[in-house]
């Protein structure tokens, strides 16, 4: 459906995806973005936002199934707000400026990093945009972190190019094991930033902030990034912040009011969106790659990164593997866990009480290793792709990856995701890891 109409300077709508807006005359603001006559722009089917006429503007809307121009009561439009808080960081005196989104889950943190992003880009700034939550798959796919450099205006992270990328191997910061791997992730993705000149550096983070062990979590980002500007999302937040920083800090809270109208993903339409970012990835000519167990280097690793022991040695060690000797594939010592690989069988093997206490059993099969995403190194120790483990071959040593990666691999850094063959993150994942 076709709609025409008239804005006055000052006026206020909200656009519902799917839709495309045309500007016939006049120009407008979107998420940051001056669009003038003779430009348009794209508002996906799960996005919605609110525009505004800088001047008396005519449009064109082509809407599509559900989509809709709606006119935002007073006060549900955050436009204003935000332009405000964006001039707050442009005005800062301070050459480089690293400012950081924290807020709820559907706050509409991924907006206002766009919008920072756009306007600091009308304003002649280089920008450097880091998506910091491990769940999204807007610039790459989950469990990894992302760096793009847009060089024009854009809605949506998605619409950007995926400069560098960072595997954590998680979806969730709420593991201790992957707040270190954030932390050291958004690290380096802040030098690479400055190593391209980035004079504007905004970050996304991840939407976990109810509890105190998330809120530890956001003051360490925070610590260790040390940004020029905090935005937050959230009244609660914003008070946290400003007490736990006090008033001379090294960087400028800020309050962004949260839009009040989000249009929500359901948990089923992000596990879809996930899967279809695995997809593209995977299928964009991506091959199958044998590499030796015993050279290729395996981080995070407690199955196939432990200490290699033959069976008669396993059994030595914890005498109740006789019973299943005859499949076992591979085992390995790592910390205080004795892996053992079988063919098939149980996984609850414990030794029993009159036997060596020392070690605890990790008993896996040989089909439990298929699906887990790896994170590939390059011969320096630089991430430069992902993989999926295919198949373990024990009787060959040879552990078989698909990855769109040519050059050559150094290591896999095992992370907890596991793909079904849908590529789906609902595959079972190991206590100890592999």
């Amino acid at each position: 459906m076709l709609v025409e109409l008239e804005l006055k300077k000052g006026e206020i709508l909200r656009i519902v995806g799917p839709a495309r807006v045309d500007v016939l005359s006049g120009s407008l603001l979107a998420v940051g973005a001056v669009y003038r006559k003779g430009e348009s722009f794209v508002v996906h089917s799960l996005r919605s936002y609110g525009i505004k006429a800088l001047e008396d503007t005519k449009i064109r809307a082509t809407l599509g199934e559900g989509a809709s121009v709606e006119e935002p009561s007073e006060g549900e439009e955050v436009i204003d707000d935000w332009v405000n808080v964006a001039k707050s960081v442009h005005e800062d005196p301070r050459k480089i400026k690293k400012v950081i989104i924290i807020g709820p889950v559907e706050s509409g943190k991924t907006t206002l990093t766009a919008f920072i992003a756009n306007y600091m880009m009308e304003r002649g700034s280089k920008v450097c945009v880091i998506e910091g939550d491990v769940g999204q798959e807007d610039l790459a796919v989950p469990g990894t972190l992302s760096l793009a450099l847009p060089s024009r205006k854009f809605l949506w992270l998605r619409e950007l190019k995926c400069e560098k990328v960072r595997f954590v191997g998680c979806i969730s910061p709420s593991h201790a094991q992957c707040q270190l791997h954030v932390l050291a992730a958004l690290r380096e993705l802040i030098e690479e930033a400055e190593n391209l000149k980035c004079d504007t550096i905004v970050v996304n983070t991840d939407g976990w902030v109810s509890s105190k062990q998330a809120l530890d979590f956001k003051v360490s980002i925070i610590r260790w990034l040390r940004p020029t500007h905090v935005i937050t999302l959230s009244n609660d937040i914003y008070n946290t912040m400003r007490a736990v920083l006090g008033h001379n800090s090294f960087t400028v809270v800020l309050k962004a009011r949260s839009p009040v109208k989000v249009k929500e993903r359901s948990r089923d339409e992000r596990r879809r969106l996930r899967a279809e970012a695995y997809r593209k990835y995977f299928s964009e000519g991506s091959k199958t790659v044998n590499l030796r167990l015993g050279e290729v280097g395996l981080i995070s690793s407690c199955v196939l990164g432990g200490q290699r022991i033959s069976i008669d040695e396993a059994i030595t060690l914890c005498p109740s593997l006789e019973s299943v000797r005859g499949k076992v594939l591979f085992a390995s010592l790592y910390g205080q866990y004795l892996n053992v690989v079988l063919s098939d069988g149980p996984h609850n093997i414990t030794c029993r009480e009159n036997e060596d206490q020392s070690y605890i059993i990790n008993a896996v099969r040989r089909n439990d290793l298929s699906g887990y995403l790896v994170g590939i190194l390059d011969e320096e120790g630089k991430d430069v792709a992902l993989g999926i483990i295919e198949d373990v071959d024990f009787s060959n040593n040879v552990i078989k990856v698909r990855t769109p990666y040519n050059g050559k691999i150094s290591a896999l850094v095992v992370g907890r995701i596991k793909l079904s063959p849908d590529y789906e993150d609902t595959g079972r994942v190991l206590r100890c890891g592999i």
